[in-house]
């Protein structure tokens, strides 16, 4: 209901239809209103939101009463009409780029505000004020609402705003360089352009390289830049940036890599492709060193190879076309995992009791002698399970179930260890069980014992601190890095919370070697990272 609009509550007592009844009215527990009939009519207004119960006597035995009724919830929208606004307002926004949603209330510029938003109809984040600030991606796109209630009044809110559509382009926009002429008549001077096109907003920056120097900025701050002109000799490149903080595009070298398994194998195929952006209709011969030292060239973009123990290492490129060479500035670290991966469905590390494990393991041999091995809270280790083909399954876990589970290979190799809770209370956290890459999204997600239950309102803790909320029972966090680390847990109204569960961030781009007392050997964590570098030469 909107603030302005007519209500009647009506106190109905069972077989008292022809009774004269004096009625008693309570708001979230106070007594606000009395009535000389079952009838209450009145206008709401943003302070008539709440919980209602009533209790009523009958006019000629004025010392019995009926008993208090069950409460009903009313919940009064404010009127002030909302809108979603956006900055910046370009056109077009590219992946990785960060833009700003408003939640604007017409007469509530003072006022302090919660607010929920909503994407293609679905809650996906809450804010404690009327902007939300995120870096787009190609999920991003969609139509949204807002709706805001006052941080005093928790049970009035807004109407939902109408939407606003965001169009959000799933690739890097590219700088292009062009020239009138690349030869410079004596005494005379030669045009140069930049663009990052279609798109607007861009601010320019201009490099110059010589024989003797390495690339130098002599362009001005604070202006757009786009066309410069020219009296000296040597390669020149430029790059855009827009918003705020500065988000740039550029031609720059950067390495790529098919296929990106978190994890390869000794013997496994893999093509590292060295793209330079702008030059995609340049034919290449390019040069690549491994830790510093130059180790193969090839006459296009492309190198395939197998893998082996001694391919880990720092990987780098650079290309020559017929001109001259373009610099290298960005890197990517290639490593090698010999370890053994442990595998758990469902893929949560908390369970209630009764629910059917299975575990699996692989190797990099594919090997089938392998058995999992467990560390409950009584400091034992022992098998576990029963062996099911290339499965490990227990057809019904329980509290003492609970510990620390990983695989062990006849060949010595052992996996990482998961950690495994089993709980009596009503709630469970869905997190991942294994480290996650940095840069990854995370879906949590709370599960309650009875599927049946309306309760859905959800709550998020990170070491015990609140994160977020949702009425869909889950959340998202985004782009993961080593701050994300943590322990979390969930709470539904009503039902109660989780037991913690930790979640772990692989930072990509070092080898990192964990010893593992349990395995008594050495685990390799492994993953991929494209890195920035200085510019070579």
């Amino acid at each position: 209901m909107f603030s302005g609009e007519s209500i009647t509550l009506t106190c109905e007592v069972q077989g008292g239809e022809t009774t004269e009844w004096t009625c008693e009215w309570r708001r979230s527990g106070s007594i606000i209103h009395k009535t000389d009939s079952k009838d209450w009519t009145f206008n709401v207004s943003e302070s008539s939101s709440g919980n209602y119960m009533c209790q009523c006597r009958s006019r000629d035995d004025w010392y019995s009463s009926t008993q208090w009724s069950e409460t009903i919830r009313l919940s009064v929208s404010i009127s002030n009409k909302v809108f979603v606004t956006r900055q910046p307002n370009w056109p077009l926004v590219f992946s990785g780029e960060s833009i700003t949603l408003t939640c604007e209330v017409q007469g509530g510029e003072t006022t302090e505000w919660t607010c929920e938003w909503r994407r293609s109809g679905s809650i996906i984040q809450w804010t404690d004020s009327k902007d939300w600030t995120f870096n787009v991606s190609e999920s991003s796109s969609g139509n949204y609402m807002c709706q805001c209630r006052s941080r005093d009044d928790w049970y009035s809110s807004t109407q939902w705003s109408e939407t606003i559509t965001g169009d959000f382009i799933s690739y890097k926009p590219r700088a292009k360089l062009a020239a009138g002429s690349s030869t410079i008549p004596v005494g005379g001077s030669v045009t140069l352009s930049c663009s990052v096109k279609p798109s607007a907003g861009w601010k320019y920056r201009w490099f110059r390289r010589t024989s003797d120097t390495s690339f130098v900025e002599f362009s001005r701050n604070n202006e757009e830049n786009r066309e410069i002109t020219v009296t000296q000799r040597g390669i020149y490149k430029c790059d855009g940036k827009r918003g705020n903080p500065s988000f740039y595009i550029s031609n720059k070298v950067f390495v790529t890599r098919r296929p990106i398994w978190p994890q390869m194998f000794s013997g496994e195929s893999i093509t590292l492709t060295c793209e330079v952006q702008g030059g995609e209709t340049t034919e290449w011969t390019c040069e690549w060193k491994k830790s510093g030292s130059i180790i193969h060239k090839t006459d296009s973009k492309d190198w395939t190879f197998n893998v082996s123990e001694s391919s880990s290492g720092n990987y780098m490129c650079q290309c020559r076309s017929r001109d001259d060479w373009y610099s290298s500035t960005q890197w990517i670290t290639l490593l090698l995992s010999l370890s053994a991966v442990v595998r758990i469905l469902p893929n949560r590390s908390q369970f209630f009791p009764y629910e059917s494990v299975t575990l699996s393991c692989v190797d990099s041999e594919n090997s089938p002698d392998w058995t999992v091995k467990r560390n409950t809270a009584g400091n034992e280790t022992a098998d576990w399970g029963k062996r099911n083909g290339s499965q490990h399954v227990i057809d019904a876990v329980y509290p003492f179930d609970s510990g620390r589970y990983w695989c062990e290979f006849r060949t010595g190799a052992c996996s990482e260890v998961i950690n495994v809770t089993v709980t009596d209370g009503p709630v469970i956290l869905q997190s991942p069980v294994l480290p996650v890459a940095e840069g990854d999204a995370v879906i949590l997600r709370c599960i309650h014992s009875d599927a049946s239950s309306s309760s859905n309102f959800t709550k998020f803790y990170k070491n015990g601190l609140l994160i977020g909320s949702s009425s869909t029972g889950s959340i998202a966090v985004r782009d993961v890095s080593e701050s994300d680390e943590g322990l979390y847990k969930c709470s539904i109204t009503g039902a109660g919370e989780s037991p913690e569960s930790w979640l772990s961030v692989r930072v990509c781009g070092w080898r990192s070697f964990t010893y593992s007392k349990l395995c008594e050997m050495f685990l390799i964590s492994v993953c991929f990272k494209i890195r920035t570098k200085q510019e070579m030469f």
